[in-house]
């Protein structure tokens, strides 16, 4: 998972460089963050379900920031919302949910 985490703070630190430099968001980029957020939250997912942890809460969580995210890249690209505004949400939502969430998972996981 920590791997997982590294990857997906990697994807969007390079998408963050890309919007400073295009101040535009590129789509091919944004949908492929997008797609490494859904699999990581199903390879979360699948780990929970694997070790009999209840993920019921936590995959609320998920599917409301997925959520999230499509509406703003749609509004991007539609220009009804600025780039910034979708980076520093993922920013936020993704550390938040690492340090108040992703840890308690963990932990569940090896105590399972």
């Amino acid at each position: 998972m920590d791997d997982q985490h590294a990857h997906l703070f990697a994807q969007l630190e390079a998408l963050k460089e890309l919007c400073i430099a295009q101040n535009a968001l590129p789509q091919s980029e944004a949908e492929a963050l997008y797609q490494t957020l859904v699999e990581h939250c199903d390879s979360e997912a699948a780990l929970a379900t694997a070790a009999g942890v209840d993920f019921t809460a936590h995959n609320k969580k998920h599917q409301a920031m997925l959520t999230g995210i499509r509406k703003m890249i749609n509004e991007v690209l539609h220009e009804r919302l600025d780039v910034f505004s979708l980076i520093r949400y993922v920013d936020y939502w993704f550390e938040r949910h690492i340090l108040d969430e992703d840890k308690h998972l963990a932990k569940a996981l090896g105590d399972s």
